[in-house]
């Protein structure tokens, strides 16, 4: 079940945070290894009401930020089919323990289908040209290359190149 993240989940949601970040490094992507998503963000996200876990008989086992603005998105225009609604994604992670389950495929699918509720066109989601698995898991599950977009992150040590994907709702 997707839901918007409570107060009292920080904890958890930051655990698989940490888990996330393990297996990037342990994948040798230099993405999130430099303090970034870190606990404020992910509390601000929460304050905001755009974090959000999935949840699989009443344990949170997935977590992601999602939201209907991206500035980096907005100034990249052409990238995109067109210029409708859309979903972005980000800080998508999913707990060590529930890996190979298929847990990120139904996250997704709930992530769409929330899309499809609210009358969003596309679902927006970028990553790390070395992220191998993300990106094989993308295409996988039927979201187009786009192009690459640079992002205006504040710290200087991640890379800040991404490949930006979409997926149309349907």
């Amino acid at each position: 079940m997707l839901r918007i993240t409570k107060k009292d989940e920080l904890e958890r949601v930051m655990k698989i945070i940490e888990d996330g970040r393990e297996f990037l490094k342990e994948q040798g992507v230099n993405q999130w290894q430099h303090g970034s998503p870190s606990r404020d963000e992910i509390i601000n996200d929460i304050n905001e009401g755009i974090s959000y876990v999935y949840e699989k008989s009443g344990e949170i086992v997935a977590t992601a930020m999602l939201t209907t603005f991206d500035a980096d998105y907005e100034n990249s225009p052409t990238f995109w089919s067109r210029n409708s609604s859309y979903l972005a994604i980000h800080r998508l992670a999913t707990a060590k323990k529930f890996r190979h389950q298929g847990i990120t495929r139904e996250f997704m699918q709930a992530i769409c289908f929330f899309a499809k509720s609210q009358n969003i066109k596309f679902l927006r989601i970028d990553t790390h040209l070395d992220n191998e698995i993300m990106r094989k898991f993308l295409s996988r599950f039927g979201f187009k290359e786009k192009d690459i977009i640079k992002l205006t992150m504040k710290n200087n040590l991640d890379d800040k190149e991404r490949i930006a994907y979409e997926l149309e709702v349907k």
